[in-house]
């Protein structure tokens, strides 16, 4: 949003002033915009503004004379709309298994696939139960892939002005080196004309391409609710940032001294066990208690229990560290219901976890205006 303000004279005009100052300054406050011009425009004084949300998008603002034109200076702002074709690459961190384009999949031949398999077989080569959920993502993979499912491609990202805008682009910079050539008020006036004109064609460029998206989300949505977040995402104007953070001396930016400064707070928010519950004597304490009504001495479940469950996951529950989407799951929910079986019996049975070490993704969000204080972050894992 651009302002422009106006000198004038007389008590009324400036309580005028006043107003529309006060007025501008709610607007910028409660959309959280900022001005960006600090040279002045007139004279001594600043009266033509500029007001963003998005700094990010202006690369370089001056304030230029144009005497032959008004006793205003002239603003010129250099605004980055897009990444002007340029490559951009992306670090890529997620398994494999997360980066497949399981839209592309046939899921009615994989299920088949999977069913045929002999898995007693396939998990006997298996020494813990680690090892057999790292044996089973690897063969989901592989039928995955040899079924034609792509990998998504996030390596290389290019984002480019659409034809139609680079040469309503061009065609405002000619008109822009026009108008800095006019002569006479008429010359002026037809300049300032088309120069209107190609703006309003750019901003519609926008707005069209806009409506486009919008349309394609609302029907991914319908599929998935994880399409309006990766959307919102696109379109946040704040990225959040952590630090600095408060240490016993002074502010600190280093990433390891956050990282252990949110470590120790997350560890405080869990009660420490007491020594009436440590284990002393391991063996007396896992007795056998087979026979024993009163101990729950094993977990029954069927192959049809597995199944029900995974038809039952919700669809935009999100991946583990794992990787594997519940999308997949509940798809090949019949295909992957007897290895799913075998993996949680045999880890019962042998007392084995199906990690060898638990992680899991923590996600600070801030609780408080102060946010240089750790206690003000909360963490969502």
């Amino acid at each position: 949003m651009t302002s422009c303000v106006q000198s004038g004279k007389g008590e009324g005009q400036t309580h005028e002033r006043r107003v529309s100052f006060k007025k501008l300054d709610e607007i910028a406050q409660h959309n959280m915009m900022i001005q960006v011009i600090e040279e002045n425009t007139r004279g001594s004084n600043l009266l033509d503004l500029i007001y963003t949300d998005e700094m990010e998008t202006i690369e370089k603002c001056s304030v230029r004379d144009m005497t032959s034109i008004s006793d205003h200076r002239a603003i010129v702002a250099e605004v980055m709309w897009g990444f002007k074709g340029q490559e951009c690459v992306k670090r890529v961190t997620k398994p494999l298994i997360a980066r497949l384009n399981l839209r592309k999949t046939n899921w009615e031949k994989v299920n088949a696939e999977f069913v045929t398999m002999d898995w007693e077989n396939i998990f006997e080569a298996c020494k813990t139960v680690p090892h057999m959920k790292e044996t089973l993502i690897e063969i989901i993979v592989k039928v995955l892939k040899d079924n034609g499912t792509p990998e998504i491609n996030t390596q290389v990202a290019k984002i480019s002005i659409p034809l139609k805008r680079r040469r309503l682009f061009r065609k405002k910079e000619k008109i822009e080196k026009k108008l800095e050539k006019a002569g006479s008020e008429k010359t002026k006036n037809k300049v300032l004309t088309s120069l209107s004109k190609v703006i309003n064609d750019i901003k519609k460029s926008y707005e069209d391409e806009t409506e486009l998206s919008e349309k394609k989300v609302i029907q991914a949505i319908k599929k998935s609710a994880n399409a309006f977040f990766k959307f919102a995402n696109q379109k946040r104007k704040v990225k959040t940032k952590i630090g600095p953070l408060q240490t016993d001396r002074d502010l600190t930016e280093n990433p390891q001294e956050m990282a252990n400064i949110l470590s120790r707070q997350y560890e405080a928010m869990f009660s420490k066990t007491g020594d009436e519950h440590c284990i002393k004597d391991v063996n007396k304490f896992f007795l056998d208690t087979n026979g024993n009504s009163d101990y729950l001495n094993d977990i029954e479940f069927s192959l049809e229990d597995v199944e029900k469950v995974l038809l039952a996951l919700p669809n935009d529950s999100a991946a583990g560290p794992d990787g594997v989407p519940s999308e997949l799951l509940k798809n090949v929910a019949k295909g992957l219901r007897e290895p799913l079986w075998l993996l949680y019996r045999q880890s019962l049975d042998s007392g084995q976890p199906l990690e060898s070490v638990y992680s899991a993704a923590i996600s600070p969000i801030f609780k408080a205006a102060i946010k240089v204080n750790h206690k003000n972050i909360d963490q969502l894992a």
